[in-house]
């Protein structure tokens, strides 16, 4: 599983912050997932986007 979070970060070169994600429990309501499927290649690389770099900046 990849969280989208985490492909922003590498592609926004860490401008972009993937955030730890928690469930907290609650035993007195019922808890809500919506869970959103993209299926990327298998071999699937990801790497920043020429655009988000600065002048001679290296991607991270």
């Amino acid at each position: 599983m990849i969280n989208i979070g985490d492909v922003l970060q590498i592609m926004s070169s860490d401008r972009y912050k993937s955030v730890k994600h928690r469930v907290i429990i609650s035993v007195s309501r019922n808890r809500v997932s919506v869970p959103i499927f993209v299926n990327p290649a298998p071999d699937a690389f990801f790497s920043p986007l020429k655009q988000v770099l600065e002048n001679g900046e290296k991607p991270l």
